[in-house]
């Protein structure tokens, strides 16, 4: 059975991402010093994901204790402990994809 992919945290990771430019503008002109200091660095993307994914590891042991105190049922918990997981599995892909990007570039040769 295909476990669905909790699309929330993948659209919210994709808000931060920009499309990318052409190596060389072709206006003759870069991005200005304003866009480069609005926009969010790699470890302020990071740091939101995690943020994120603490959020929903929080969400889901809320729900669980509501259960146990009759306030939710099966399904809601169910649904928060999958989502939990699936923003963990989310944030540790990058995490590994990162890592792995790190290690190729050092291997390289200048």
């Amino acid at each position: 059975m295909i476990s669905p992919i909790y699309t929330n945290a993948i659209y919210n990771a994709s808000l931060y991402l920009k499309p990318t430019q052409p190596a060389t503008p072709t206006s003759g002109q870069g991005v200005s010093q304003q866009e480069r200091a609005q926009a969010p660095n790699f470890g302020q993307v990071v740091g939101k994901m995690v943020e994120q994914v603490n959020g929903l590891q929080q969400q889901a042991d809320q729900t669980v204790q509501e259960f146990a105190l009759g306030k939710k049922d099966i399904l809601a918990v169910s649904m928060a402990i999958n989502k939990a997981d699936l923003g963990l599995k989310l944030a540790t892909e990058v995490r590994n994809k990162a890592i792995e990007a790190y290690q190729e570039v050092m291997r390289m040769n200048v």
